[in-house]
């Protein structure tokens, strides 16, 4: 493990020499140049993630440090599909966005992102995600109004080793002791609309947004599959001229609907739940345009409730989860559009069950700590706004 690190970073340069080595955006043609900006940014995220499945301290244990009879129940039950509990992760990203004046003085903007998660030792955990959006001012002045429409799709995710009862029901997988776990995937579609609406002109800020999210499991996970509706509301003020310092609050509310057992007497699973979410975030701002450093921090506090009414269900009844993310980020802009980000995340989750002497649940993800450390390395070029690309 020594040599990983090393063998990690010649790939990230090996990796960044492809991306950046990507045709450049054709500009457009003489006749709309006037009318139209456009801006393409590439950048490879090199990432360290200490715990790439949420695992509790219990299942780390198993994977880790299992004694012989651990192992053959691990094998015999196929608990893990992977191979550590920690990895690296390399992820070029493409961002691209186009700016039209189809409306006079209030240019519509598109966008368009793409990232790509690959992970050195556990390539099945490799996933892609895409975003598009379209930025809308509805009138200019002092007191602007935008609107911002967004879907964003991930095409296949896997989470971790599940127990299917229709797997058993079907004869997929034979109903011994240790019953045998299958992998588990779902597809996530987000789609949302944002408001934002100036108060004081250049000083604050009123931002309301709202939208769905919907879970596609595989067949044998059909009771998890989910929609999301939800709705964040919050503030964002810069007080210092030139926005060098932005301080934001939101609030957001999650109600996650899912389909549960739908009668079936063998399953007794209900990931139904209400989230509410407070996040507080700052950043600090210095330097020259072409030169600017910038320092961010934000907190994210989460209670996460389970609604489910099935006393049966005895990881999901009455079970009550408390969240906590913090990110800390620096990005400096370097000569001639290149920049350059670091960040250190960290993801606490607990657990509080109804049920006396639970502390772990076989499927979800329960007590837990992540440590996640990222560099970014990247480039950002066209005739559009820099400042708005930031990672």
């Amino acid at each position: 493990m020594d040599s990983a690190p090393g063998r990690s970073w010649v790939r990230t340069i090996g990796l960044a020499a492809f991306v950046l080595s990507v045709p450049t955006v054709v500009p457009p043609p003489p006749a709309w140049a006037a009318e139209t900006s456009w801006n393409l940014r590439l950048a490879l995220d090199e990432r360290y993630d200490d715990n790439i499945i949420q695992l509790s301290q219990r299942d780390l244990d198993r994977l880790q440090h299992p004694s012989p009879t651990q192992e053959a129940r691990n094998l015999a039950s196929n608990r893990f599909s992977i191979d550590t509990a920690d990895d690296f992760v390399s992820t070029p990203r493409l961002s691209v966005g186009l700016r039209a004046k189809w409306l006079r003085d209030l240019p519509t903007g598109f966008s368009l992102d793409g990232s790509f998660y690959r992970y050195r030792d556990n390539p099945i955990k490799d996933y892609e995600s895409y975003r598009f959006a379209v930025l809308q001012p509805l009138h200019g002045g002092r007191h602007t109004t935008t609107v911002r429409l967004s879907s964003s799709l991930l095409p296949s995710f896997y989470s971790r080793n599940m127990v299917s009862d229709i797997a058993v029901e079907e004869g997929v997988v034979p109903l011994t002791s240790p019953v045998r776990r299958l992998e588990t995937r779902y597809k996530k579609v987000i789609r949302q609309v944002e408001l934002d609406q100036a108060i004081l002109p250049d000083r604050l800020w009123i931002e309301v947004a709202g939208g769905n999210e919907e879970r596609n499991y595989d067949h044998f996970f059909n009771e998890r599959d989910s929609r999301m509706p939800y709705y964040s509301a919050g503030p964002i003020w810069t007080p210092l001229a030139g926005g060098r310092l932005r301080l934001v609050a939101t609030f957001r509310r999650e109600d996650l609907h899912a389909r549960g057992s739908q009668g079936d007497p063998f399953i007794h699973d209900d990931v139904s739940s209400r989230r509410n979410v407070l996040t507080i975030a700052g950043r600090w701002r210095w330097g020259a345009k072409g030169r600017r450093k910038s320092l961010s921090a934000e907190y994210e506090g989460e209670k996460r409730t389970y609604v489910t009414t099935d006393v049966n269900d005895a990881f999901h009844f009455d079970r009550t989860d408390r969240r906590s993310y913090t990110t800390l980020t620096f990005r400096a802009d370097l000569n001639g559009g290149w920049f350059l980000a670091v960040a250190a995340e960290r993801d606490v989750n607990r657990s509080h069950f109804a049920a006396a002497g639970l502390t772990s649940d076989p499927s979800d993800a329960t007590d837990y700590d992540e440590n996640l450390y990222t560099a970014t390395f990247g480039y950002a070029f066209g005739t559009g706004d820099r400042e708005r690309m930031t990672p």
